[in-house]
């Protein structure tokens, strides 16, 4: 993937076609600020969630671990979404042992998510992972590249422009 949409839309077909969950999504981490980025299904309220607040989407982010709740009417921390969710699994995409984004899945079924659900949701959280770390290391090396060329632009002028007094001079 070249991009982070092209990356979560990848990442959410596999969510919708192996786990089959009706409604999944990406919220990205900005500060203290979690914001829905990508979403599959059923869009979520709001699309925005303080990191230190209430949702079980926010706790993994907080708390850099996988949060699964197979009946939410039982747990207090629920945010309720438009979709009539009864299970929830939320898990958090670490770089460097800091939560970047949470991918959220939802269903209106109860008891919905197993342990295979949540091996699979892992293993896609640390491939975006793994994937955001790359394309940022090659967007740092992109400008690092452009700023070598400008600075030898700039040398190269600077020498051209020293010929032309040299040459003026004399």
């Amino acid at each position: 993937s070249n991009s982070l949409e092209e990356l979560l839309e990848y990442t959410l077909e596999i969510i919708d076609e192996v786990i089959q969950v009706p409604f999944s999504g990406y919220m990205r981490r900005e500060g203290d600020m979690l914001f829905g980025f990508q979403m599959k299904g059923a869009p979520l309220l709001g699309l925005k969630l303080q990191v230190n607040g209430k949702g079980l989407t926010a706790r993994a982010a907080r708390e850099k671990r996988t949060i699964l709740v197979n009946d939410t009417r039982e747990d207090p921390g629920f945010v309720k979404s438009s979709a009539e969710s009864l299970s929830n699994l939320a898990i958090p995409v670490l770089v460097d042992g800091e939560t970047v984004g949470v991918l959220n899945m939802e269903s209106p079924e109860l008891g919905f998510f197993d342990a295979s659900h949540v091996s699979l949701a892992e293993i896609l959280a640390v491939n975006v992972a793994s994937n955001l770390q790359r394309m940022w290391r090659e967007e740092a090396t992109m400008d690092t590249e452009r700023r070598v060329i400008v600075e030898r632009e700039r040398a190269e002028q600077a020498e051209k422009l020293e010929e032309m007094k040299t040459g003026f001079i004399r």
